[in-house]
């Protein structure tokens, strides 16, 4: 696009690298150079006369004054600089690294956000021809090698070579691999300055993609090259000669059964790289289009940079607590800051040993560590722990994620319900109608308020209420004057969402107050609607095993109806007003730890990312168990969250067996529908009367289902489950 009158910027920061951004700037057409800032008054000066501008010793001078800036000063004054053009309304090209701390990084994203500023982060090579072509070449990387070499240089030396150098290789990788950092080991050792100067990484990815990281700056010569290896080809990389060369089977050959190998190199002469990253800045700005690497990308390339600076603090500190004669290497049987994904590929297990869990809550913890014992100290710090800030940054933020107007934390998934229920004044006389095939704290919180619950058999496809059956269960309350047909609570089992377009239509037919028990599907969307937004009122949990789990009990009740909200906040706080001195409800003591929302705000970051493995994992399960086993049922339309991964099978007692002696863990979720309960058979109907869900659950067994599942282990499952029944 045309961009009609130039843009006013300044640099600042005008010493080695910043001079060039003035050269550039003012070889554009599209900008104006208007002026330069340095600490330095004879740089600035001399800066200012080579190229006709003003200069200034303090940024601040230029602060509502320009359209953009250039920010080409020390990573330690990143934050400080970038932070107040924003807040005064320019548009921010940084260097990279975006900043030396993961906090000070996500807070210029957040600002960035707010301002509806510009933040673009000076990923130099991604504006290369080569890395576009990588990106559209490269679908699903295996192994990435990487090596960055480089001179010694002073100017650099304020950050360490993993900020200084690796990063660029760090965010190269981030953005063709397109997976979560699942571990980091790494090593790295001072020479001539006071950090590291040389360092290397080996960093696992949620899809099984493995990267090799060298960095180093104390070389007489620069190399910069990788390699990256796929299933059907071979990518080198010259970062120094501008050369992709690719190695890969011809198509032509793969029918006589003899394949051959096809070569390609080609070059790449993209000219100025730095002119074309202010013109691709440029044009963001005019556009008000996302930059090519917007802030977001900025923060997850300093948040790899940051794992890798712990693995390595993790790993020195060993060293040196073998060097003080404090430990042995004996007692340290693994890497410090080495985590995995669990592989079981030819793994035997003697009975008992569980080598693939459910959940594993371990490896995620110590894939987010960094960010998790940031977020927990900061509390721990500032001492507020019940509603402290994080309660309402996290209730703001999932509102946003679900969609919707208001999101109010409690105690736990089951005070979410209870306290949706109360705010409808259900209690004696109300019926309330369920599925059966569910959670028995479903059932609980109606039976604890003293109303009826109505137990509705479920779809023997999505194992969610059946609303056929619901309508039946409906007419037969309406018949029977002792109770009041009151409400409906839609269970999205196993992650799935109910068929909300249905249920909803039921509601409003016959009055009844709908609420969406998403204790397990926060995450999951109908036909591109979160759940949240799908019903008048949704509870969910964040028990820890849940796809967004604490660490602990927490749940939240989302909403649009600001009526509602307003009465769910004051029961939850004891039923108060205004102040804390006058009830207004009767209410309950139902608030989220400040801690744990701590945690949640954490994993939040990467919940998306989170949920894309999960569905990866599914799909790896149906395309290999399809013709063994009933597989869960997600319809057209529907993303579920997959909080569990629920098969059928006739055998059940065979296939957990044969898993368990592998190390694999199972679980029955349920073993008996709840109208079979002893505490809940006064209110239904006895065996037989909803058939659907007890033949589901004769049958039913979950397999490990979590993020960090790679392929291989999926498929070494799915041969013990089809040895198993065969």
């Amino acid at each position: 696009m045309s961009i009609d009158a130039p843009i006013s910027m300044a640099v600042v920061g005008v010493g080695y690298f910043g001079r060039f951004h003035a050269e550039k700037i003012s070889q554009l057409p599209s900008a104006k150079l208007i002026a330069v800032a340095d600490i330095d008054a004879k740089r600035a000066s001399e800066m200012g006369s080579l190229f006709g501008v003003d200069a200034v010793t303090d940024y601040r001078d230029l602060l509502g004054k320009v359209d953009a800036v250039s920010v080409v000063v020390p990573t330690s004054e990143h934050y400080q600089v970038v932070s107040a053009f924003l807040e005064h309304g320019a548009d921010v090209l940084v260097e990279k690294p975006m900043t030396s701390s993961l906090d000070s990084a996500q807070r210029l994203a957040e600002i960035a956000r707010n301002t509806e500023r510009i933040l673009q982060v000076g990923h130099l090579e991604r504006f290369s021809g080569m890395v576009e072509t990588l990106q559209k070449r490269i679908h699903r990387p295996l192994y990435i090698d990487s090596v960055r070499i480089s001179p010694f240089k002073l100017r650099g030396t304020d950050v360490n070579v993993i900020l200084d150098l690796m990063i660029h290789d760090l965010d190269l990788i981030l953005c063709l691999v397109d997976a979560p950092i699942l571990s980091v080991d790494a090593v790295g050792s001072s020479v001539f300055s006071g950090s590291e100067d040389i360092a290397s990484a080996r960093i696992k990815f949620a899809n099984g993609c493995v990267a090799n990281i060298v960095a180093s700056r104390i070389s007489l010569k620069t190399e910069r090259r990788m390699r990256i290896f796929e299933r059907d080809q071979y990518v080198a990389v010259d970062f120094d000669r501008r050369t992709i060369r690719t190695v890969c089977t011809a198509p032509e050959s793969l029918s006589v059964g003899i394949p051959e190998i096809e070569t390609e190199e080609e070059d790449y002469r993209d000219g100025d790289l730095l002119k074309r990253e202010i013109d691709a800045f440029l044009r963001s700005v005019a556009s008000r289009q996302e930059p090519v690497v917007n802030g977001e990308e900025g923060v997850e390339a300093v948040r790899a940079a940051i794992l890798v600076n712990n693995s390595l603090r993790s790993h020195a500190d060993f060293v040196n607590e073998i060097d003080a004669g404090l430990c042995g290497p004996k007692k340290r049987s693994q890497p410090l800051h080495s985590v995995g994904m669990h592989s079981m590929a030819g793994a035997d297990s003697d009975a008992g040993e569980i080598l693939v869990p459910l959940v594993d809550l371990k490896t995620q913890y110590l894939s987010l560590r960094p960010r998790i014992d940031a977020r927990v100290h900061k509390v721990l710090s500032e001492g507020r722990y019940i509603l402290g800030p994080e309660v309402e940054e996290l209730e703001k933020a999932l509102a946003r994620f679900s969609g919707v107007r208001h999101a109010i934390c409690v105690a736990s998934g089951t005070d979410a319900l209870k306290i949706a229920l109360m705010t409808e004044g259900i209690g004696p006389g109300a019926a309330v109608f369920l599925p059966s095939f569910t959670f028995v704290a479903t059932a609980e919180v109606v039976a604890g308020l003293g109303a009826t619950p109505v137990f509705v058999d479920i779809d023997q496809e999505t194992f969610n209420i059946d609303p056929d059956d619901l309508c039946r269960c409906v007419e037969e309350v309406r018949r029977d004057e002792r109770f009041r047909a009151c409400a409906v609570i839609a269970v999205d089992l196993f992650g799935l969402p109910a068929d909300y377009a249905t249920i909803n239509e039921i509601a409003a037919r016959y009055g009844l107050f709908l609420l969406a028990d998403a204790a397990q599907s926060f995450g999951g969307s109908v036909r591109s609607r979160r759940v949240g937004s799908l019903a008048s009122v949704t509870a969910t949990s964040f028990y820890p095993s849940k796809p967004l789990g604490c660490y602990g009990d927490g749940g939240c009740i989302l909403t649009n109806d600001d009526s509602r909200a307003q009465v769910i906040r004051s029961i939850h706080r004891h039923g108060f007003g205004a102040d804390d001195y006058s009830a207004i409800h009767v209410g309950v003591n139902s608030r989220l730890d400040t801690l744990q929302a701590a945690i949640l705000l954490a994993k939040l970051e990467v919940f998306e990312d989170e949920l894309k493995a999960r569905e990866r994992v599914a799909h790896y399960y149906g395309s290999e168990l399809g013709s063994v086993v009933t597989l869960p049922s997600c319809p057209t339309g529907f993303s579920s969250a997959w909080t569990a991964y629920a098969i059928l099978v006739k055998d059940r007692s065979g296939v957990r067996e044969a898993l368990a002696q592998a190390g694999v863990a199972t679980a029955v979720y349920y073993e008996a529908p709840l109208h079979l309960h002893p505490a809940y058979a006064i209110y239904g109907n006895g065996p037989g009367s909803l058939p659907v869900c007890e033949r589901v659950s004769q049958q039913i067994v979950s397999l490990p289902m979590h993020p960090y599942l790679d392929e291989a282990t999926v498929g070494r499952i799915c041969q013990i489950v089809t040895r198993a029944l065969s």
